[in-house]
């Protein structure tokens, strides 16, 4: 064999190589994008048949959010999130939140089969990856689970939606901006309470408890130059529902998910 057709071989296997990884990393790319586009907000998988299923499903959703998000940058799913985004994906699971605290050690109680046979669990995590842990609870009392049923009966119409932060300003006009905008002229002339603060990186953070039709709604509004999307208005967790203060609105208004200090 010549020198000419040594190279003319190396030459063919390296572009067969080459081919052949643009070839996968595609196939992975448009598996990333099918699989967005095929679930709601957060990457969550849709209702789960089972308690334990939607159990495991929350711990697999929390996860997700807390990891790096692979083909999806700026993106809610890996990256930073609200506590929105955990109602949201507590409540797709056929669950409601009983209660979420904390920020670098977060707690968060559920209650699954709300509408027959309630089971609870109880999920720790920290904003590193795959540190979500979860252990069965007790349930609260006939009067947490009726109420949890009436959150879960509510409709998501313009609760729970992302948005990017620049779409409403952190102010008072923003609140109402934002709750004129998801859910209708009902919330013209409702009533809130607002409390304000700063993020770490020093931008403005407004936050509010606001009740609509007996349902208590926290808002976070503030701005970020990282961040594309995330969910500004949602309903409180159940232990959060009677009082329905801006104080608890405040305690609720964390950014979860990849480094908070880098966040607006």
């Amino acid at each position: 064999m010549t020198d000419h057709s040594r190279v003319e071989r190396v030459i063919r296997n390296v572009v067969v190589a080459v081919v052949a990884l643009i070839l996968v990393f595609y196939g992975l790319m448009a598996w990333g994008l099918h699989s967005r586009a095929s679930t709601p907000v957060g990457g969550r998988p849709g209702t789960s048949a089972t308690p334990s299923g939607a159990a495991a499903a929350i711990t697999a959703d929390l996860n997700g959010d807390l990891n790096s998000g692979f083909l999806s940058p700026g993106q809610t799913y890996g990256g930073p999130f609200t506590q929105g985004t955990v109602v949201d994906q507590v409540e797709s699971h056929g669950g409601v939140v009983l209660s979420m605290r904390g920020l670098t050690q977060s707690s968060l109680t559920v209650m699954l089969g709300v509408g027959s046979a309630p089971t609870c669990s109880t999920y720790s995590f920290t904003l590193t990856h795959d540190s979500t842990q979860q252990q069965p609870s007790p349930c609260p009392g006939g009067t947490a689970t009726q109420l949890a049923r009436t959150l879960l009966a509510q409709p998501t119409t313009g609760r729970q939606q992302s948005a990017a932060p620049a779409a409403y300003p952190p102010t008072v006009a923003g609140v109402r901006t934002l709750l004129l905008a998801e859910l209708g002229s009902q919330a013209a002339t409702v009533p809130f309470a607002t409390a304000a603060t700063t993020a770490p990186t020093g931008t403005p953070v407004l936050v509010a408890a606001v009740r609509v039709h007996g349902i208590c709604d926290f808002v976070r509004l503030g701005t970020s130059t990282t961040i594309s999307s995330w969910v500004p208005l949602w309903p409180a967790p159940v232990d959060d529902q009677t009082s329905c203060t801006p104080a608890q609105a405040l305690a609720a208004g964390n950014l979860y998910g990849s480094d908070p200090a880098l966040e607006g």
